[in-house]
């Protein structure tokens, strides 16, 4: 009887899953956001979230695009993005950058805007909550940016020059591709005329009244709305957002916001594009369908999108053995399902093709979908996908308190835009662990036979002009050779199920524990004469990071070894480990979230990995084999070595940067055919048994969460059981150096667009301080804001000014800054000028006080932020290590930051700048 009761109750409990979940209703809105609709058709969304704490992101998405644009407007609605943080009515000029700046909010990195062809998102990010005034000023700029943005005609003038180097910038070997691609792929289409970047021709010429028009039809309130998510009061938020937005009238008679088709005329079409710089071919076989209508995104729709997630890790696992088979004509090989433009999505088949072998790469993807289409998937397949999808929400499940601010807004931003369900984590995990269960194969396997048809093909084939490719008629009997094979239906690769471990542990004892008081962490000390240091760190739930490291690495080998040091790292995974290869490893891995991975670097070596508090156990064993066990598999690595070849690239830039910065040195290594015919097994096996070795070399770090009464026994047994040598290695200086005083290289390229690329390095070996790494930082940033304004706002130089900065210790005390930046070829020789004076000011006159305020808040504001995270500890379990440094007490930042000036600042600039090493590196590309 009891047994019946509960058959029947658990009957009841599935019947109730099932009719919770009708297919054909909607999904509803997560709870934990108020939302609303405003009488001038402004839509709403607010959201508490504490991710993190003390902070909140501002968002206003614009429902309009570079779509809504006319042909004498093309490119507008990205200028006007830009036009937005040059002035609206209640912030003047740069005043935005201004107010943010004095609570410590960069510009750089907590605001930005992104214009689409259909959307334009503008956005404050990690905004401090606890200042009042600060969160009514970023209310106060989307209101703004909603109807309010001023166009002054200097401005104006002044940001042609910016999209232009935009233009420039962006216009990489990737953007030449889609440029000539997409127009097929979307022919008919007003995609095809406007491209974002827009037509640079109009942006030379337009009249600042062209622009304005544009702002006023489309820029309003019913095309709006407004997303406010983090760690603030729910209801005064509400409150202040109706009382402000409110204020902005509807606008009368608005253009209807139209929806854009793209015709889906059926048959087949062809692009082939050709590229200099393209390495190898790029073979895809596109199909294009409609995607579900907005006001159909039910339930129903929700089950279909785990379906389609199934089909594509299943399909991708058995596509993923085609590159793995020896002399395969495939580098790389995928199908599934992407989203395309608004209101369609494609089914891309496609292949990254060796030299010359376009149709044999292809005969073999179109196989395995052909295969796919006729029998399906099998049922264990099936199984194993689900569990895997399962474990990942699990795992997000888990994890469900450090959603951050901007996932929440991106999901409502899908909401609003395309009514993309958000129904919130836990609506939607209790969905998929119903609904995941209950999903066949032959729903999954139904997929191929609607996805996999001639209907609105496009074919396209980009790769490089000395190189024989296929021709639409090719392509086409390829696919009717393939479609009239006898194939036989897939079986899965049939493998032993083998244990990780054989044998008993000797296991080893902690001999020695000391309490690290500051770091709140552990050392203990082990009879093999490891050191492991141990820090509970909860903040990111259900998650242990490990790492051994030891130093010496690549600098104790000469010349001919170091091709096969630097590979090691990516050519180990394939060996596999132990007793199990890499297939037996990857399934016995399946579904514990369990990562580890070997590396040889230029100074050390280290062991890393991460598991779940659940799954530790398996990656010590993996530290463990790794260190007494690795595998080395000759017909596995000549399958890598194949691979390398058929995908080898190289880059003259980066090759040229190497050799320039390290002077020639013949340590430098350069990734060539040469590099690859040095590499070989027996070198890789020397050095990772030579380098993974003797417990006692090595330093071990854990930090996660987790007890430390759960550590503790499985370090004892692991990495207890690792033999020691006992040696005491260090790296070797080989004196790899700079060149000496100024290097000027002016080196021409050619290439498909004029563009000159400036980088300039200085290098100064001074004594490692923890002050000075504190001021570099501080000079990095200021000089950062200090030439964006200057060849970016004030002069339309360029687009973007990267920046960097880095101070060594080893294996000899030096500081390095890097400044880089694209532009006209025309105007290097004026940009450089500015460049180097903004250095030359910088060393004579300092920083400004209120420059260096604002930038000490956001130092401390991203510190405070760094520090609550799993990657923080570790580096500060290491610096304590390595160097007996202990970054968390207050001399080691916060006293520095308390009592900087400008003066300091200036000295170190002084310090850093004169007499140092420079390399002033041109590379300028003349267009054909």
């Amino acid at each position: 009887m009891r047994k019946i009761v509960l058959l029947l109750l658990l009957g009841f409990v599935q019947l109730y899953s099932n009719a919770q979940y009708k297919m054909d209703t909607s999904v509803p809105l997560n709870p934990d956001v108020k939302h609303g609709k405003l009488n001038n058709g402004l839509t709403y969304f607010i959201c508490k979230n504490n991710e993190p704490v003390g902070q909140a992101d501002f968002y206003i998405i614009q429902n309009v695009g570079a779509l809504m644009e006319n042909d004498a407007q093309n490119g507008l609605a990205h200028f006007l993005e830009h036009m937005a943080f040059n002035g609206t009515e209640n912030f003047p000029g740069n005043s935005i950058s201004e107010i943010l700046k004095k609570y410590g909010v960069s510009m750089n990195t907590h605001v930005n805007a992104q214009t689409g062809h259909n959307e334009t998102v503008y956005y404050l990010a990690g905004i401090p909550t606890k200042e009042e005034g600060l969160i009514d000023s970023c209310l106060l700029v989307l209101h703004d940016w909603s109807r309010y943005i001023t166009f002054d005609e200097k401005t104006i003038d002044k940001e042609r020059k910016v999209i232009i180097e935009e233009e420039r910038t962006r216009m990489d070997v990737g953007e030449r591709l889609r440029a000539k691609t997409m127009p097929v792929m979307l022919k008919g289409s007003k995609y095809v005329k406007h491209n974002i970047i827009g037509n640079m021709d109009v942006i030379r010429n337009f009249k600042p009244q062209t622009l304005i028009d544009y702002y006023n039809e489309w820029y309003r309130p019913d095309l709006q709305a407004v997303v406010v998510v983090g760690d603030f009061d729910v209801e005064k938020m509400e409150k202040n957002v109706i009382d402000l937005f409110s204020r902005i009238p509807a606008v009368k008679n608005p253009t209807p916001r139209p929806f854009y088709p793209v015709p889906l005329k059926g048959g087949v079409s062809y692009s082939l594009v050709l590229d200099k710089d393209v390495p190898y071919s790029f073979v895809s076989l596109n199909i294009l369908s409609e995607t579900t209508k907005p006001e159909l995104k039910n339930h129903g729709y929700m089950k279909e999108a785990l379906v389609e997630a199934l089909y594509s890790l299943m399909f991708q696992n058995r596509l993923a053995k085609l590159t793995q088979q020896k002399n395969t004509p495939c580098l790389a090989a995928d199908s599934r399902m992407n989203a395309l433009v608004r209101g369609y999505r494609v089914y891309a088949i496609s292949t990254t093709a060796a030299l010359n072998q376009e149709d044999k790469a292809l005969e073999l993807v179109y196989k395995e979908n052909e295969r796919l289409k006729r029998f399906g998937f099998t049922e264990t397949e099936l199984t194993d996908a689900k569990k895997l999808l399962l474990t990942s929400f699990d795992n997000l499940y888990k994890d469900k308190g450090k959603l951050s601010n901007g996932q929440i807004a991106a999901e409502l931003q899908s909401y609003f835009l395309e009514n993309e369900p958000a129904p919130g984590l836990e609506y939607y995990y209790r969905f998929v662990q119903t609904i995941i269960p209950q999903i066949t194969v032959e729903e999954v396997s139904a997929k191929a036979k609607e996805w996999i048809t001639r209907d609105n093909m496009v074919i396209s084939i980009a790769g490089p002009k000395n190189a024989i490719h296929l021709t639409k008629g090719e392509v086409l009997n390829v696919l009717k050779r393939v479609e009239k094979m006898d194939i036989e239906p897939y079986e899965k690769e049939k493998t032993t199920a083998r244990k990780l471990m054989i044998g008993k542990l000797a296991g080893g004892k902690i001999v020695e524990e000391k309490e690290l008081l500051t770091l709140h962490a552990k050392e203990w000390m082990l009879d093999n004469g490891a050191r492991v240091l141990f820090r509970k760190a909860n903040y990111e739930k259900n998650q242990v990071e490990v790492m051994a490291y030891s130093k010496g690495g690549a600098s104790l080998y000469g010349k001919d070894m170091l091709p096969s040091a630097m590979m090691l790292g990516s050519f180990m995974p394939a060996y596999g480990i132990g007793n199990l290869s890499m297939k037996e490893l990857q399934q016995y891995l399946e579904g514990k979230n369990v990562r580890f991975r070997v590396s040889v670097d230029p100074l050390s070596e280290s062991v890393l990995g991460s598991a779940t508090p659940q799954t530790l156990e398996t990656l010590m064993q993996l530290i463990y084999l790794g260190f007494e066990k690795p595998r080395f598999d000759k017909v596995t690595h000549e399958l890598m070595m194949q691979q390398a070849r058929a995908s080898f690239q190289t880059s003259r830039v980066n090759d040229s940067l190497q050799m320039i910065m390290n002077n020639y040195n013949p340590r430098i290594v350069l990734y060539n055919q040469d590099f690859l015919d040095q590499v070989s097994l027996e070198k890789i096996e020397r050095i990772y048994r030579d380098r993974i070795q003797d417990a006692s070399d090595f330093t071990f770090f854990i930090v996660g969460d987790v007890e430390a009464e759960q550590v503790r026994p499985l370090v004892e047994k692991y990495i207890g059981s690792i033999k020691s040598t006992y040696r005491k290695e260090n790296w070797k200086d080989n004196g790899v150096r700079c060149p000496q005083g100024v290097t000027r290289k002016v080196i021409e390229l050619d290439g498909e667009k004029a563009k000159a690329t400036e980088i300039a390095i200085y290098s100064k070996e001074m004594p490692y301080t923890v002050k000075d790494n504190i001021y570099l930082g501080i000079l990095k940033s200021i000089l950062n804001s200090r030439c964006l304004q200057r060849i970016r706002e004030e002069v339309g130089g360029t687009y973007n000014i990267d920046v960097q900065g880095s101070a060594e210790r080893e294996p000899y005390n030096v500081y390095d800054l890097s400044i880089s930046f694209d532009c006209d070829p025309a105007r290097l020789d004026e940009l450089r000028s500015i460049l180097f004076n903004v250095i030359e000011k910088m060393v004579k006159e300092g920083p400004r006080q209120d420059e260096l305020v604002q930038l000490v808040i956001a130092i401390r504001n991203a510190y405070n932020e760094t520090m609550q995270h799993n990657p923080f500890w570790m580096n500060a379990l290491m610096m304590q290590a390595l160097y007996d440094l202990d970054i968390t007490d207050p001399k080691n930042q916060n006293d520095i930051l308390d009592y900087v000036t400008p003066g300091d600042i200036q000295e170190f600039a002084r310090r850093l700048f004169e007499n140092a090493n420079l390399m002033d590196i041109s590379f300028v590309t003349r267009a054909k």
